[in-house]
């Protein structure tokens, strides 16, 4: 067993370190603990809770494992602290937190020895079901669900024709809501099958199958319940809710019993390991290294750990310049047969926060109007950010993607050759009207024209190295009620501007 001097100075220099990373993320983590107070996220304070309950019920073997520095963690501590230098520069929150755990691990690994994270691993992995993934998971969930729905009114006699997510049938038109996706139930059952597998399964294949168990029966739970909303019509408001969490807990029932089936396979398949021939192998490694000189080493590894983790989260905060408030762009001439720009009637308008720069105008063409939008970003950081889960191309407060949630939709517009122009397509209804709306939207970041998330992290991240940190969002708009004409008319614009188009940037946002 490791020294009691060794355990003393490696324990501090791993709470040194971990202070001095988690302050250097303090930003990243404060902004965590804001969503899970005023974000609608408090489920991250109770699996916070649940994760340190499981370090303080692992605490008699963190405290019998042998406990020493080893050199081969900076090979985890390298690629991490890079990553990390790039979610910071690149303003991915996201990555920035899931990071963090990383290098909590490799803080552990590192000062601590592989014997003690492999103890620790399985609570930080159970933290990460803090982070605020699961809006992520709504639209995949809605689909599915929308597609189960219909599946079983056409098993139970009544047809039905699937159209994003509305289903039609010859009584009525039904509308899948977001909150109908299951979210929920999906993240509490990923959240209690993860719990029940880690505490009572040892063999990582049995584990995964327990915890697809129950985010199944939680799914199912959710169909269930979707299905007498819509068909049978017998709930109503708070109802939907309370009926919601009932059929979750009936399906628990078929989830304990399956992974009781489970336990059983594990213990056949099970056989005594303990005096195998490696059992003991991590000690020897870690008594070979426990014989070195333990002050100097430990704090030369947490030097150099700490050091590598905070390059990223420091460089990034260094880095960061104040936009200029620019003010109002002005919106773009157009060639004829367009004519504008004209002032845009109320009615749509996209949500950006922490823009530098827009400008908005209409433009016509006989009795058609497209309504163009621009947002200017001189110089993108955390606050102020062309993407943005925050930013979206409508006001929520008014419209919503048609069928209920953003479905991402890429097209092409053929433009003159053989050149193409990549768009997002959104399609809107007024929550008060019902009116429709079809929107054309894509991002020029470092003068590159990028529609897809990963791309303007990519383009931003090239700008990065010759100092640009610019982009702008050109978003268009005109009456979706006919989809086929909208379309055409969009695309139409599209051709006819897209030289002063791919100007915006550049010329409007400099003007006074």
């Amino acid at each position: 067993m490791a020294s009691t001097s060794v355990r003393i100075v490696a324990g501090t220099a791993f709470v040194v370190a971990l202070a001095i990373v988690a302050a250097a993320n303090g930003e990243a983590l404060h902004a965590l603990l804001r969503q899970w107070m005023f974000g609608g996220l408090d489920y991250g304070f109770v699996i916070l809770a649940i994760s340190m309950w499981l370090l303080w019920r692992a605490r008699a073997r963190l405290r019998d494992v042998r406990v020493a520095p080893d050199w081969r963690g900076l090979w985890l501590v390298i690629p991490i602290g890079i990553a990390t230098s790039l979610a910071y520069l690149l303003d991915v929150r996201i990555a920035q937190y899931v990071l963090f755990i990383a290098s909590v691990a490799a803080l552990i690994g590192t000062l601590l020895g592989v014997a003690t994270l492999r103890i620790a691993a399985g609570p930080l992995a159970f933290f990460l079901l803090a982070m605020p993934i699961w809006n992520y998971f709504k639209p995949a969930l809605q689909a599915m669900t929308v597609r189960v729905i219909a599946l079983a009114l056409e098993l139970t006699g009544t047809p039905a024709f699937v159209d994003e997510t509305y289903i039609y049938t010859p009584h009525r038109a039904i509308l899948v809501l977001a909150s109908c996706s299951g979210a929920q139930f999906f993240q509490a059952g990923l959240t209690l099958g993860a719990l029940h597998a880690y505490l009572n399964f040892r063999r990582p294949r049995i584990r995964l199958m327990v915890i697809a168990d129950f985010v199944f029966m939680a799914l199912v739970g959710n169909w269930i319940r979707v299905y007498a909303l819509v068909f049978l019509r017998i709930f109503s408001g708070d109802e939907h809710f309370v009926f919601g969490w009932a059929m979750f807990g009936v399906m628990l029932i078929p989830a304990f019993f399956l992974a009781s089936l489970l336990g059983r396979y594990e213990s056949r398949l099970s056989a005594p390991t303990a005096s195998g021939p490696h059992a003991q192998e991590p000690d020897r490694i870690v008594s070979a290294l426990a014989d070195r000189p333990a002050l100097a080493k430990t704090v030369a590894i947490a030097a150099i750990t700490a050091s590598l983790l905070i390059i990223g989260p420091v460089l990034a905060s260094s880095s960061v310049a104040v936009s200029p408030a620019t003010g109002m762009l002005r919106p773009i001439g157009v060639r004829p047969p367009w004519s504008g720009p004209f002032e845009a009637q109320p009615g749509w308008k996209p949500s950006f926060r922490q823009f530098d720069a827009e400008a908005m105008g209409a433009y016509r063409m006989a009795d058609r109007e497209v309504v163009g939008y621009w947002v200017f970003y001189a110089n993108q950081n955390q606050v102020g950010k062309v993407i943005n889960e925050l930013n979206t191309v409508y006001d929520p407060a008014h419209w919503r993607p048609r069928g209920g949630y953003a479905g991402t939709d890429y097209r092409q517009v053929a433009l003159e050759g053989d050149q193409a122009l990549n768009v997002v397509e959104t399609r809107l209804e007024n929550l008060q009207s019902g009116a429709e709306r079809l929107v054309w939207h894509w991002y020029r970041v470092d003068g590159r024209e990028v529609v897809r998330p990963w791309q303007a992290k990519f383009a931003q991240l090239v700008g990065l190295m010759h100092g640009r940190r610019d982009a702008v969002a050109v978003v268009l708009s005109t009456n979706g009620t006919d989809l086929a004409e909208a379309r055409r008319m969009l695309g139409d614009f599209v051709r006819t501007n897209i030289p002063r188009l791919r100007t915006v940037p550049e010329t409007s946002a400099s003007q006074p």
